[in-house]
């Protein structure tokens, strides 16, 4: 018997990129009533046990739209704000834009899902309004 080495060819999954386009204040999904130089204002952390990928399903399920933005980002939006969830150091960041009138609301939002959050909207450099709960129920 001779030994007759066998050839096993192994073909990695195909992974398709994410669309990176809303690492662009100018290319972010945002209502087209918005002027389309509106820039992120609307930047914040939210506290819990929760990550982008667990986060943005609970979105959905109470009206807003979500989409993978990169490999561990997402774009969350409705007819008043969008922004990224986006993970790190172990917290959620969020940033994007909102008009500063609806800031409760979006507070109101987090709080409904049990989490705490400091939020801040700035016009330029200069912080307009803010808003903390800094515990989860």
């Amino acid at each position: 018997m001779t030994y007759q080495p066998t050839t096993v060819i192994i073909t990695p999954p195909t992974l398709t990129p994410p669309d990176r386009r809303s690492h662009h204040a100018d290319q972010r999904v945002v209502p087209s009533s918005w002027p389309a130089t509106i820039g992120n204002n609307l930047y914040g952390l939210l506290y819990g046990s929760h990550q982008p990928d667990t986060l943005a399903p609970l979105l959905i399920a109470t009206g807003w739209s979500a989409r993978k933005a990169a490999w561990d980002e997402f774009e969350i939006t409705n007819e008043w704000c969008s922004f990224l969830l986006v993970s790190s150091g172990g917290q959620v960041q969020i940033s994007g834009v909102i008009a500063p009138e609806s800031l409760d609301r979006l507070a109101a939002a987090f709080e409904t899902l049990g989490l705490g959050y400091e939020l801040e909207v700035y016009s330029g450099a200069e912080l307009v309004r803010q808003a903390v709960r800094n515990q989860s129920k």
